[in-house]
């Protein structure tokens, strides 16, 4: 369940009241997926959160930084470019509201799946 929390605050400017809407770190990811090797996908993780968070991805149990030309962050999560057996791994999607203070990851399993021709002949 969504917890969400209000503040108001005057703003004299504009003889105005004004309401904020915190809404804490809330992920939207599976916690298991899928990558054919050789090919590009996206580890799908989105973020929702008031403040805006900024989001980090990592791998491994040590939760390594991803740093690598072969990782892209994007708007839907994470982009491999090439997969390679090694991405068969944990990968963590981690959200960081600077202005709450507020830091939260999520594990996500990538399985390496191969894709067979069965209609050789």
């Amino acid at each position: 369940m969504l917890k969400v929390s209000n503040f108001i605050s005057f703003d004299d400017k504009h003889n105005a009241c004004v309401i904020y809407c915190l809404v804490p770190i809330t992920f939207f990811a599976d916690p298991i997926q899928y990558a054919e090797l050789n090919s590009a996908v996206i580890i799908k993780c989105r973020v929702l959160a008031n403040p805006s968070a900024e989001i980090s991805w990592f791998r491994g149990r040590d939760k390594v930084r991803v740093i690598s030309s072969n990782y892209e962050r994007t708007n839907d999560g994470l982009k491999i470019q090439r997969v390679s057996l090694a991405d068969n791994d944990v990968f963590w999607c981690q959200a960081d509201v600077l202005e709450t203070g507020e830091s939260r990851d999520i594990p996500i399993q990538v399985v390496i799946a191969r894709m067979f021709n069965c209609f050789s002949f």
